[in-house]
């Protein structure tokens, strides 16, 4: 029996269209909709009134995407689609480019304590900024924030470092407190979407009535929202909050409207880019890549961004607690293979977990101290070490016990299915037998959370490093740290490197850090997928920052003819 034909799966190349990383949020999974019916939009139409200057900016800029936002308080949700639009609709702190460097947003800059414990912060207050209801921007609306987000985010355990408390200077300053210095702070600082500033008390409205209608200072607000089908945003035509250095334009933002048009399936979601039923879309599809690449219709816009996929080996349940096992797991999968021929090229193998985007990324070193290359005979070397022998069946035994690991994966998108049916098939072929099961993609992770599973199929993007927190810290194991990793060096590196202030000094801590859970074989990174977008070929101005930034839409107009 050939252990492969056990995952083989029938499909068409067109059903392999999901991807694993168009996350913005570890945890959160796209969600797939129901079915869309296109009508005639207003794609591509330039207007004269009011939407930026001159008459290359757009009426509107329809982006299509596979899923809606659940809510838009940044303080209640971690979605990815609620993250789309939330840049848009709130303004940070600061502001950060391309480079990394920080500059100037509704506040100034931090002013930072020689010990690192106090960040205090002076505010655009007289620059005509106000919230899209009319009020006036003022530091009492951060100071809000930011203590109604230390009550209800749901990224506060770790996303503040011990942020202590948040303290009015006076009319112009806040003072941060922490009671150990945290490096992230000024980079989280930079997110629109989870660290804008909210009007205080709402603005006067309910959380639940603002999670549907929400108040930010950004440069759209909120015009339109049909739950599952769109979500149509209208230009602040008083924005005053200062911006990218990358825009051109001089009175950005430059489209009048942008509307997020679901199209849960792929093929629809291309036709209608190649079509120009929809200017752009986000999580370009691995397998619809080729596609938009061949067009004149659209441009492709590639970059390395800030996610893992990777195989969490659970390091406590027996037989991957045998680091000696977690090896042979490692050398096993061929992730050349799941990168090229399941994700189209849409990523780089990554040695090292964490994520080819971050600058404290270290892959090229762990890459020569612990490659875990693909090889198969290494891999059964490496089983035989640990007692488990060839028998007279396909699968490896010892002792009369068959090896078998359990492993759940997101049946959703279709790239997560396959990879994961391709893995189980590698690990067949050295003599594992993988129970595989598939659910629901919250499910899942929760499954693997449980304790009672082997192996996971698993991907989460983040724009810092901080991250490694949550994916790594003893402290999460059994919730986020799907490794069940508890390793006392790990987690002094981890907590050191968010102490440090350095850039380089904090660089050098990360790499013995990814140094060390490749030593354990803690976890099987895969690949740092690529973030992509495509957009029509008559559009200007799309640009794309790492970090907090993303795709950045302020700036598309149409071209000159």
């Amino acid at each position: 029996m050939d252990p492969r034909d056990r995952f083989k799966v029938a499909r068409e190349p067109s059903d392999l269209e999901g991807t694993a990383l168009d996350r913005r949020e570890f945890m959160n999974m796209v969600k797939v909709g129901g079915a869309l019916t296109l009508g005639p939009s207003l794609a591509g139409c330039a207007g004269d009134g009011g939407g930026g200057s001159g008459s290359n900016a757009p009426e509107e800029l329809v982006i299509a995407r596979p899923s809606d936002a659940d809510l838009l308080d940044p303080h209640q949700t971690t979605d990815a689609g609620a993250s789309q639009v939330m840049e848009l609709l709130y303004d940070g702190m600061v502001l950060m480019d391309g480079e990394r460097n920080f500059h100037e947003m509704l506040g100034k800059g931090f002013e930072v304590s020689d010990d690192g414990t106090e960040w205090t912060i002076e505010f655009n207050v007289d620059s005509g900024i106000t919230f899209h209801n009319g009020d006036e921007f003022t530091v009492d609306d951060v100071v809000f924030t930011f203590e109604r987000f230390l009550e209800n985010s749901l990224i506060r355990s770790w996303a503040v470092g011990s942020l202590q408390g948040v303290e009015k200077v006076d009319d112009r300053r806040v003072m941060f407190t922490f009671e150990e210095p945290y490096a992230f702070f000024e980079s989280h600082a930079a997110s629109n979407s989870y660290f804008g500033i909210l009007p205080e008390d709402l603005g006067g409205k309910s959380a639940e009535e603002f999670a549907q209608n929400p108040i930010g200072t950004g440069p759209y607000e909120l015009e339109e929202w049909v739950k599952g089908e769109k979500i149509t945003l209208a230009r602040n035509d008083d924005w005053q909050t200062p911006t990218y250095d990358v825009i051109e334009s001089e009175d950005p933002p430059m489209p009048r409207k942008i509307t997020w048009q679901v199209i849960p399936s792929a093929t629809p979601r291309v036709q209608g880019l190649l079509t120009g039923d929809v200017d752009a879309l986000t999580g370009v599809p691995p397998r619809k890549r080729t596609q938009i690449e061949d067009s004149d219709k659209a441009t492709l816009h590639s970059a390395i961004g800030g996610s893992i996929t990777y195989v969490p080996m659970h390091n406590g349940l027996a037989p991957t607690d045998d680091v000696t096992v977690r090896k042979a797991i490692a050398h096993a999968i061929d992730k050349e293979r799941i990168v090229n021929d399941i994700y189209n090229g849409a990523g780089k193998v990554n040695p090292s977990p964490m994520p080819a985007g971050y600058p404290s990324w270290a892959g090229e070193t762990v890459r020569e101290e612990f490659g875990y290359t693909y090889d198969q005979d290494r891999a059964r070397e490496l089983l035989s070490e640990a007692g488990w022998e060839t028998g007279s069946g396909d699968y490896r035994q010892k002792d009369g016990e068959t090896l078998e690991l359990s492993m759940v994966t997101p049946n959703a998108p279709p790239a997560t299915l396959q990879s994961s049916e391709e893995i189980a098939a590698m690990l067949g072929e050295v003599g594992i037998s993988v129970d595989l099961s598939t659910t629901q993609p919250n499910t899942a992770y929760t499954e693997m959370a449980k304790g009672d599973t082997h192996l996971m199929f698993a991907s989460l993007a983040w724009f810092t490093a901080d991250v490694m927190q949550f994916m790594l810290s003893s402290a999460l194991a059994g919730a986020s740290n799907l490794q069940f990793l508890k390793d006392d060096e790990v987690d002094q590196y981890l907590n050191e490197a968010a102490r440090t202030l350095d850039d380089e000094e904090r660089a050098e801590i990360y790499e013995q850090m990814q140094l060390r859970v490749m030593e354990l074989c803690a976890t099987v990174p895969i690949m740092t997928g690529a973030e992509e977008t495509a957009v029509r070929s008559e559009f200007e101005g799309y640009h794309y920052l790492p970090g907090a930034g993303g795709n950045i839409w302020l700036d598309m107009r149409l071209k000159d003819e």
